[in-house]
């Protein structure tokens, strides 16, 4: 990853008309500045802020003067509450008598992973591997839910069961592996494990995440590509005949999005990643929810990327 971090403020820079500068600039709006400053200033002010910064820094710059523009006027909305981790929701309604055949909400939660036997499980690339793996997923809860009632000890229930047996020489003898498992780890009995292949770790180690300025991981429409795994499903889950068995899923989005998905029983296996095809990555169940191998961001309504 490079040591230059696109989010720094800006020096002053050939982009800024003459005697404004990066708080000026953000300062602007409170005080009607712009209001001063000619349609050809400003058009090359966002052309030059869109070179130097990026689409994420361009769009975080226009997020902070629109802040402080409301703060000048008083329109400033107090801090919202953090909404319930979706895992942690799920978990308590299954608590309460929500049905589901999961037994997450009762100690250790998580997934069985899987490793193919074209990795080697002494290398340092592998161990390496694993250790950004964990990284990623608390990454992906950390920034948003810091804080949160209850989430250090939920989380420190997570916890992924590593099969590193060199046996598993593709993604049908993991699936076969996982079905003989009897019965399956608590916490991981929900029709789901993990498989990573040469492909998804060379993801994981080499594909960098940057942070965005409040923390939480870089959106996805910024990236083309981002670190993922393959989840594969286990037989009588629900699956369809034409059901190819598995898909590539974002690993910040395992807890996050899949986990509760997939545990609650909101949604099977085939119902979730039936519509995934190549190398595309499912991320969510929303409308941006597929990520487009070397695409990025895919409006799935549109069936293209978003302006």
């Amino acid at each position: 990853m490079s040591s230059t971090n696109q989010n720094d403020p800006p020096p002053a820079s050939y982009y800024y008309p003459p005697g404004w500068d990066r708080e000026r600039m953000l300062n602007s709006a409170a005080t009607g500045e712009p209001d001063t400053l000619t349609e050809t200033q400003m058009t090359n002010f966002r052309q030059g802020l869109l070179s130097h910064l990026g689409q994420q820094g361009f769009d975080e710059f226009f997020d902070e003067l629109y802040r402080r523009e409301l703060a000048a006027n008083g329109d400033e909305s107090p801090p919202q509450p953090a909404l319930e981790p979706p895992f942690m929701e799920m978990m308590r309604l299954h608590r309460n008598g929500h049905p589901s055949s999961c037994s997450c909400w009762k100690g250790p939660w998580g997934f069985i992973v899987y490793k193919s036997r074209d990795i080697d499980v002494a290398s340092e690339r592998w161990l390496a591997c694993k250790e950004r793996f964990c990284e990623l997923v608390t990454q992906s809860v950390e920034a948003p839910y810091r804080g949160y009632p209850g989430v250090d000890e939920c989380m420190g229930r997570l916890s992924f069961t590593w099969i590193e047996e060199d046996s598993m020489g593709g993604i049908e003898s993991a699936i076969s592996a996982y079905d003989a498992l009897d019965p399956h780890p608590m916490g991981s009995d929900h029709g789901i494990c993990l498989f990573i292949t040469p492909a998804s770790l060379d993801s994981i180690l080499d594909v960098p995440v940057p942070l965005a300025m409040d923390g939480k991981l870089l959106k996805r429409r910024y990236r083309k590509e981002i670190p993922h795994v393959v989840a594969l499903s286990g037989k009588g889950f629900g699956e369809e005949e034409d059901w190819r068995g598995y898909f590539n899923v974002a690993v910040e989005s395992l807890i996050m999005n899949l986990f509760p998905a997939i545990a609650g029983e909101t949604l099977t296996p085939w119902e979730l990643g039936g519509h995934i095809t190549g190398e595309d990555i499912w991320c969510e169940m929303g409308r941006y929810g597929i990520h487009k191998a070397g695409v990025g961001y895919w409006d799935k309504r549109t069936q293209r990327q978003p302006e």
